[in-house]
């Protein structure tokens, strides 16, 4: 007998596919979706599509063991197959529906099915799926019964029994042990109808309950984006104790003075004591009193109504590492405290990064990852914040639209609104958002404008748009602030090396010495002192005395730029060639590479293809991934680097060490030095393309591997279309051994996606090597998709192959020519896109269009001159006058399908013939072939 659990689960999904279907079909859900002005079109039919192929996944019974179902088992095995039925039958429909025109639209679905379905057979659909529905409440109802009955005495009827039927699964939900204490406690009898329309009512509200909240997690989690916490994690922490000062409370007599003040000897930073009229002074104020670097304190502006608050600092002066600090020490949220009082504080975090992914470094970005922050564990806002989103899932079970900027800003909008509650935010990097500053900084501020109930701390390089933006709002100027952090940084990392304590036991002065002009010459930034403490370090490795260390030090640049430009100097001669290629691949790649991505790109071209279809061992990932650490550390000298190793292994992302060296690596001078060590040997985009190849060989089968499979392949073909104008026959060799590998998880050919991408190069040779342009993708033709796409190359590809114009597509008599037609007739463009349209009805007129082709009874002819006449009547002259003689000629074929026709006595007037009829003689020869007729 199935487990109360598991029967409870799975009458869930069958519920749950009854309702989302009997919705979709109802009279009474087409009079709310005609009011609600939500229109039925295509990727609605696809988001449709998706729901219902999801749902259906669901309707598995497990069986554990080899043995003969019960009863029970039986009637859920039956009741599953029959809603996957229903769901496949629907499926059938949607493909019909689609197939009447990708730019048809409905009020709603009942109105779509229509267009296909006859009025009785969309009933006896709604009478099988109520059927379905009253015996899935019967077998449950039993089931659960007779589990109650064996584990249950009658004496415990007001007691809790969902523990003793269910146990203590934590994968147990509230719906379910409320269910069956419910059933318990009210003794609901089978016999009862009052009794099975309770237990109906309560099943019916607690799936309706469950499909909600699966809603709101997966709108959530729509928002989340891939690398989306990347940059945050790449940030590398703050050392010990730095930063202490910044979330120092010097109000509470108790906290000890951490202040730059206080840490400094001269006083020469130092935190003044203002009134609260001088508090917020700004940096204007201040800017010609070198005395007193004057710092807005944190930990006030935490406490009060103040919104806006600006870290700004030279590049290299430690902002991202201060900002990841402030937003992750406790402290922070138990200052805010003191502001929110009583009220809910959400909190949300973004850190842009030019060097990542688009979404890293744009607005778009920002806004999905606040939003997710924001309300990853409140999905109960989901709702309030995307009406639009929601509605579309209670319709359509889902929504596949993308997210737009309209749509992120008034949810954004709609959060903070909501005075009940307390917002703040980090944002870091905002020199580095890829749009205008002087945008993202309005953006900023009209968020925070007279609103009490919103902060956010903000992070730049003091660019002018900022400085103007924010000048008057507290601030801090990090390298006037940090001189005490990097003693102490200097001091920790030079002493924890063994030759360094020698030195300081035998020259105390010396060695304290050397700290305070590293100290002096940084100033304050943080990653030139990083790089230099390194170099002291190698220096001390090799037996560096303290005289050798002082001159090493004299001998390195004060400023950033020409201490890049040393070390790049002092790559060893044998390496540079490696430094040279691994420098080349991270500038070349789309977005950041793994460790093990990067040590595939090393193994070449000739290696990715040779190279076997075999899962590569675990030890063998682990030796290449430290392999290439050791290679980044000693041939690019820290200027690359994997901060994440430890928490991501293989696939920790290889980044710049600062934004700062990635702009020095590029400047054009720069860049000439480096890629001179390869000459124009090496092709990056090459490389890369193999090491995504080879990566899909040597990956593990199961299906967990399944997202970094596509992944892999996606980057593979972006890369391979970089070259593909240089060297043609080795693009297609590659996507041919691609193909050879196959694509993982389902049926599709490699075809099938290149023709999607597009990879129009790589179709055109499969075309030229017999692949029949006559092919379908999802029962729907080339032509078809490429009419849909408004793909001018590609219809130009397959016509030059002798592509059908009037091939019929799916359950319909439409053809791809139809669909041009509906596209023309519904145009109502701007001159760029109908100078599109009309280059394609060019195409299909020069290609063998039938011209007796009508679209809602209109002829050709007249839907070209509506579309094109007031746009371009010399255009549209030029494309009418193509009608006629083609229409002779047509007329031929035609009156010639006829006569043959005439030959086949047996022959009788079905759906094929009047496909014959409609499509032509290419279509009569083609049945012909399908059929052996002579």
């Amino acid at each position: 007998m199935a487990d109360p659990l598991t029967a409870l689960g799975l009458a869930s999904n069958i519920v749950q596919i009854i309702t989302f279907t009997s919705d979709l079909i109802s009279k009474g859900r087409e009079i709310y979706k005609s009011a609600d002005g939500t229109l039925v079109e295509n990727l609605e039919l696809e988001t449709i599509t998706t729901s219902l192929q999801g749902l259906s996944k669901e309707l598995v019974l497990p069986i554990y063991e080899r043995r003969k179902l019960t009863k029970t088992e039986n009637q859920l095995q039956e009741l599953c197959d029959g809603c996957k039925a229903v769901s496949g039958q629907l499926l059938d429909v949607i493909r019909g529906v689609k197939a009447k025109g990708p730019h048809m639209r409905w009020n709603s679905f009942r109105q779509a099915l229509n267009s296909v379905y006859k009025e009785d057979e969309i009933q006896a659909l709604e009478t099988r799926l109520d059927r379905y529905r009253r015996q899935i409440d019967t077998t449950l109802l039993i089931s659960l019964r007779d589990s109650i009955q064996k584990l249950a005495s009658s004496n415990q009827r007001n007691q809790q029994v969902s523990s003793l039927v269910l146990g203590s699964n934590q994968e147990v939900k509230q719906w379910q042990a409320e269910l069956i204490n419910a059933l318990h406690r009210n003794n609901w009898q089978l016999g009862n109808k009052q009794d099975l329309a309770l237990f109906s009512t309560q099943l019916s509200a607690s799936t309706k309950d469950e499909r909600e909240n699966l809603g709101k997690s997966q709108i959530l989690e729509t928002l989340h984006f891939h690398c989306m916490g990347d940059r945050f994690e790449g940030i590398a922490a703050a050392h010990r104790k730095t930063f202490d000062w910044m979330l120092v409370d010097e109000d509470d007599p108790s906290e000890p003075d951490l202040t730059p003040s206080g840490l400094s000897n001269g006083g020469e930073i130092r935190e003044v004591a203002m009134s609260p009229k001088e508090k917020w002074k700004t940096r204007e104020d201040t800017k010609n009193d070198d005395k007193n670097r004057q710092w807005s304190n944190f930990v006030r502006w935490l406490h009060d109504d103040s919104t806006l608050y600006w870290v700004t600092g030279k590049p290299g002066s430690g902002k991202s590492t201060l900002m990841k600090y402030l937003h992750t020490d406790c402290r922070t949220l138990e200052h805010l405290r003191r502001w929110s009082g009583e009220l809910p504080l959400v909190t949300g975090g973004f850190f842009f990064w030019n060097s990542g992914t688009t979404m890293q470094m744009s607005k778009l970005g920002l806004l999905q990852t606040l939003l997710h922050d924001a309300i990853k564990d409140h999905s109960e806002l989901v709702p309030t914040l995307f009406p639009h989103r929601w509605r579309s899932h209670k319709l359509f079970g889902g929504d596949l639209h993308p997210w737009s900027m309209t749509e992120l800003v008034q949810a954004f909008k709609i959060l903070i609104s909501d005075t009940s509650k307390r917002f703040f935010f980090f944002i870091d990097g905002l020199d580095e958002f890829d749009g205008d500053g002087a945008e993202l900084a309005n953006f900023i501020l009209e968020t925070l404008s007279s609103r009490t109930n919103v902060k956010m701390c903000v992070a730049s390089r003091p660019w002018l748009v900022f400085e103007d933006a924010f000048q008057r709002q507290p601030s801090l100027r990090l390298e006037d602030l940090t001189a005490p952090d990097i003693r102490l940084f200097v001091t920790e990392k030079l002493s924890g090396n063994g030759m360094f304590v020698e030195i300081q036991k035998l020259h105390p002065n010396d060695a304290k010495q050397l700290v305070v002009e590293v100290t002096e010459k940084a100033s304050g930034v943080f990653l030139w002192v990083h790089l230099v403490v390194a170099s002291l370090l190698e220096g001390l490795r090799d037996g560096d005395s303290i005289a050798d260390l002082q001159d090493r030090l004299l001998l390195l640049p004060s400023d950033l730029e020409n201490l890049f430009l040393k070390i790049l100097n002092q790559l060893n001669p044998s390496y540079f060639e490696q430094a040279s290629r691994l420098f080349q691949l991270v500038r070349a790649a789309s977005e950041p590479l793994s460790l093990l991505s990067l040590s595939l790109a090393e193994e070449g071209f000739e290696k990715a293809m040779s190279s076997e279809v075999k899962p590569m061992p675990v030890n063998e990932i682990s030796f290449r991934v430290e392999a290439m650490r050791r290679r980044l550390n000693s041939r690019c000298k820290g200027l690359l680097e994997a901060p994440t190793l430890e928490v991501d292994g293989s696939e920790a992302k290889v980044q710049y060490l600062h934004r700062t060296v990635r702009d020095y690596l590029h400047r054009t001078d720069t860049w000439e030095y480096i890629i001179s060590g390869t000459k124009n040997s090496f092709d990056a985009d090459l490389a890369l393309s193999a090491a995504f190849l080879l990566h899909i060989k040597i990956m593990a089968t199961d299906p967990g591997m399944l997202e970094p499979f596509w992944n892999s392949l996606r980057l593979c073909v972006q890369y391979s279309i970089r070259f593909a104008g240089k060297a043609k026959g080795v693009y297609i060799s590659v996507l041919d051994e691609l193909e050879e590998v196959g694509l993982k998880g389902g049926t599709r050919s490699f075809f099938d996606y290149a023709f999607e991408y597009p990879l129009y190069s790589y179709i055109q040779y499969r075309l030229d090597k017999g692949y029949p342009p006559g092919s379908r993708i999802g029962g729907d033709s080339l032509l078809f998709i490429a009419v849909f796409t408004m793909d001018i190359k590609m219809m130009k590809i397959l016509f030059g192959h002798r592509a059908d114009p009037n091939i019929c597509e799916g359950h319909t008599n439409w053809t791809p020519w139809h669909h041009m037609l509906w596209k023309t007739k519904d145009a109502k463009r701007a001159a760029a896109d109908l100078k599109i349209l009309a280059d394609a009805v060019q195409l299909f007129l020069e290609n063998g269009a039938d011209l007796r082709i009508t679209v809602d009874n209109i002829p050709a002819n007249s839907i070209i001159k509506e579309a094109f006449q007031e746009w371009d009547r010399e255009r549209t002259k030029e494309l009418l006058k193509r009608l006629p003689s083609l229409k002779k000629t047509q007329e031929w074929d035609r009156e010639k399908t006829e006569e043959l026709l005439k030959k086949l006595p047996s022959l009788k007037e079905t759906q094929k013939t009047q496909k014959i009829h409609s499509c032509g003689l290419g279509y009569f020869f083609k049945w012909c072939g399908e059929n052996n007729q002579k």
